[in-house]
């Protein structure tokens, strides 16, 4: 079917119908659950993964958030696939897709933005924590008084980790400078 044709309330009543399960209807209100909602990416093999009871399928939020995007219940961000995609890359390549409706859903691409931004500022954290300088400059951090240097080390380590997400002064300046 041609996908560029087909309505949005079309898409939605797909959506809906892929929640029905067994005869009834599925889920689609927000709940409180027992687990919080993971949006820090795939999780490890080893790590405990909310599944789908009926089919025993990894659980995919995105598919279950935003079903008229996902009509079909399948394609989402992240989901299990042979070719696996980085959640950026899957995000794109999902703005550029023909029919446009990924860019044109009032929340999906706020949604994406302030996940990849929360992943970017701790992925940003671990490297700055992983330098064997880290625990050195912890302790001379902790003994701040009014210490030029150490305000100084500070105001580097901040902006140095700042720069790296998207979206803050820090890193708009370094494109500036380029």
């Amino acid at each position: 079917m041609e996908m560029s044709t087909v309505t949005a309330n079309e898409m939605m009543a797909w959506g809906l119908a892929n929640l029905w399960e067994n005869g009834k209807e599925g889920g689609y209100a927000v709940r409180h659950g027992t687990q919080p909602v993971n949006d820090f990416g795939c999780q490890r093999k080893h790590a405990s993964v909310n599944t789908d009871t009926a089919a025993g399928n990894p659980t995919n939020f995105f598919e279950k958030a935003f079903p008229c995007l996902f009509p079909y219940g399948e394609g989402g961000i992240e989901r299990q696939q042979p070719v696996p995609l980085d959640f950026g890359e899957h995000v794109r390549w999902l703005l550029q897709y023909s029919d446009r409706r990924f860019r044109r859903h009032e929340t999906f691409s706020f949604v994406c933005f302030g996940i990849l931004q929360r992943r970017q500022a701790l992925g940003s954290a671990r490297i700055q924590m992983q330098r064997h300088t880290f625990q050195r400059d912890a302790r001379l951090l902790s003994t701040i008084t009014v210490s030029d240097a150490a305000v100084r080390l500070l105001r580097q380590h901040l902006y140095s980790t700042a720069g790296r997400v998207m979206g803050t002064d820090q890193s708009r300046q370094s494109v500036d400078y380029d």
